[in-house]
C-alpha cells in the first residue's frame, strides 16, 4: 500500500465513523421518543434499554453503511478540493482513476459485511428485540394470536395460508390449504372459513375444495365440515416459525423461496423480493462512491456548492426509487428480480458512465480509437450519409 493510500484511507474512515454514529444516533432518538413510554411503563431497567440499542444497531447498520460511507466521500472529496490537494496530487502525475482505488476497496470491505450482517444477525435483531420487551412486561407466554400466517411443511411441502391463527384456542379462520402432488404441482386446494385442531388432525368447517387432473382445475366442490386427517400440523408447529419476509436469516430465505413447491406467485413475491434486496443492497457502497468522484470533485466555491447539492438529489432520488421498487415487488407489480435490480442497473450504469467522463477515460478512448482509424466523428457520419 501507497503513501497516498494510506492517506486518503485515514482521511476517509475518520467521516465515515462520524456519519455511522451520526445517522444511528438519530434512529436511536426517533425510536426512543417513540418507545420511552412503553419503557416507563414496562420498569425497563438502564442495561436492557441498552442491550436493544445494540440489537438495533445490528438491524440498521446494513442501511446506514452505503449512505454513511457516501457522505465520507462527498465530504473528503470536497475538502481535497479546497484545500487544493487534488489539483497538487494530479499536477504530480496521478489521476483521479488511480485515486478512486483506496475509495472502491474500502467500499468493497463494508459491502462483504453487509452481506456478514444480512446471513442471520440483522434479519433476527427485530426478533431478539420484541422478546426482550415481552420479558419487561412480563409476558413470559407466547404471544397467542398472530395475523398473515405463510407456513410450509418441510416434510410434506403442504402450504397454509392463514389470515388468523390463535394457537391457545387451537383455531384458524379465513385460510388457504394448498396440498401438492408427487411432480411438485397442486393436487387439492382448500379454502376454509374456520378450523380447529383436535390433538392429531384438523377439523374444517365451511370449505370450497378445488382439486387438479394433470394441471387443470376441475370445479369448485364445496363442503361443510371435514376431518382432515392428512393435516397434522399443530397451531404451535405454524407459529414457530412465523416470520415475516424481513425476519428470515438469508439461507433459510434461499431454501423456501427455492424449495420444490412452489405456491402462487402473488403469495411469494414479498419473500423473493426480500431475497433479491439483500442481494443487491451491499452493491450499493460502490455505487455511491463512483457518484462521489463523479460529483464532488470541483475546484471553485460555487461548483463545490451544486455538487453537494446533486450528490443530495441522487442520495435522495435512490433511496425513493428503491423504496418504490421494493413495494411494487411485494404487491407482484415488478418481478422480484427487477425489483432488486433496477435501481442498481440504473443508477449504476449512471454512475459508471459519470465517473468515465469525469476522470478523462472516456477522452482516452476517443483519441484512441481517432488514432487507429475507429472512431466515426461527425464530419465522418456526415461523409457516410453524403454517399448513401
Amino acid at each position: 500500500m501507497k503513501i497516498i493510500d494510506r492517506y486518503l484511507l485515514k482521511h476517509l474512515l475518520l467521516p465515515f465513523v462520524f456519519c455511522f454514529v451520526s445517522l444511528f444516533c438519530i434512529f436511536v432518538l426517533i425510536d426512543l421518543f417513540d418507545s420511552i413510554g412503553d419503557y416507563a411503563t414496562a420498569h425497563a431497567p438502564l442495561k436492557d434499554i441498552a442491550r436493544i440499542y445494540v440489537i438495533m444497531l445490528g438491524q440498521r447498520a446494513p442501511l446506514i453503511i452505503p449512505f454513511a460511507f457516501f457522505l465520507a466521500c462527498v465530504y473528503l472529496l470536497t475538502y481535497l478540493s479546497s484545500h487544493k490537494e487534488l489539483v497538487a496530487l494530479m499536477a504530480a502525475g496521478v489521476s483521479l482513476a488511480r485515486l478512486v482505488i483506496p475509495f472502491v476497496c474500502l467500499a468493497v470491505s463494508l459491502s462483504a459485511v453487509e452481506y456478514y450482517l444480512y446471513l442471520k444477525l440483522a434479519p433476527t435483531a427485530a426478533v431478539r428485540r420484541e422478546t426482550l420487551m415481552r420479558q419487561w412486561s412480563h409476558k413470559s407466554k407466547p404471544m397467542e394470536v398472530f395475523n398473515g400466517v405463510v407456513y410450509k411443511n418441510p416434510a410434506t411441502n403442504v402450504m397454509w395460508y392463514i389470515h388468523q391463527l390463535d394457537t391457545k384456542k387451537g383455531a384458524i379462520s379465513q385460510a388457504e390449504i394448498c396440498v401438492p402432488n408427487d411432480r411438485g404441482g397442486d393436487l387439492e386446494k382448500y379454502f376454509v372459513a374456520q378450523g380447529n385442531y383436535r390433538g392429531r388432525y384438523w377439523d374444517l368447517v365451511g370449505i370450497r375444495k378445488i382439486a387438479f387432473h394433470d394441471g387443470v382445475a376441475s370445479p369448485p366442490e364445496n363442503l361443510g365440515r371435514l376431518d382432515a386427517r392428512f393435516l397434522t400440523e399443530s397451531p404451535r408447529q405454524i407459529a414457530a416459525v412465523l416470520l415475516q419476509p424481513d425476519g428470515y436469516p438469508w439461507p433459510e430465505l434461499y431454501r423456501f423461496i427455492t424449495a420444490p413447491y412452489q405456491p402462487s406467485a402473488p403469495r411469494m413475491a414479498p419473500y423473493k423480493t426480500e431475497h433479491f434486496r439483500r442481494l443487491t443492497d451491499p452493491l450499493l457502497a460502490p455505487l455511491l462512491c463512483l457518484f462521489a468522484f463523479a460529483l464532488s470533485v470541483a475546484h471553485d466555491r460555487n461548483s463545490r456548492a451544486g455538487a453537494i447539492v446533486n450528490c443530495m438529489l441522487i442520495l435522495v432520488s435512490l433511496f425513493i426509487v428503491a423504496k418504490i421498487c421494493v413495494a411494487m415487488g411485494n404487491r407482484s407489480r415488478l418481478t422480484p428480480e427487477m425489483a432488486g435490480w433496477f435501481p442498481i442497473l440504473v443508477y449504476g450504469g449512471a454512475a459508471i458512465g459519470l465517473f468515465i467522463y469525469r476522470v478523462g477515460l472516456w477522452w482516452e478512448f476517443v483519441y484512441v480509437m481517432k488514432t487507429n482509424g475507429l472512431w466515426f466523428g461527425r464530419e465522418q457520419w456526415r461523409k457516410l450519409f453524403h454517399r448513401a
